[in-house]
């Protein structure tokens, strides 16, 4: 039997998956967020092996002395699969997109794509690129 995922020699990793997304959009439905989780970066997280310096779209981050004040700087020199710039602003979009969907089951609340703890978040903004 083949393996759920498997690593080849030049380090290409495969994943299998039962369901085809039915949206590019990882947060639209269940069916879309299992296949595409691996595809988009996270804001933070740590990668397999624990790599301090590889934490996910923000290089850094920091939390003001008010504790609810957080700053997240992103790595410079982060491109979209189609060679444009990754910014904070596109950051910035992605949790105002979600923070809007807030109340509306029928766009994003779907299984594991919920916005439960952006009822917290006051305001998402982009200082700089």
């Amino acid at each position: 039997s083949r393996a759920f995922a498997s690593s080849c020699d030049d380090h290409i990793v495969r994943i299998a998956t039962i369901v085809a997304p039915d949206s590019m959009n990882p947060f639209a439905t269940w069916a879309s967020f299992w296949p595409l989780q691996f595809t988009y970066d996270c804001l933070v997280g740590v990668d397999a092996q624990r790599h301090p310096e590889r934490k996910g779209f923000a290089k850094q981050w920091s939390v003001a002395d008010d504790n609810v004040t957080w700053t997240f700087k992103i790595w410079p020199g982060m491109r979209w699969s189609d060679g444009q710039p990754a910014t904070a602003r596109d950051a910035a979009f992605t949790y105002n997109y979600l923070h809007g969907s807030i109340g509306k089951p029928d766009e994003l609340n779907v299984g594991q794509n919920s916005t439960a703890g952006l009822e917290q978040v006051e305001s998402v903004k982009a200082i700089d690129d």
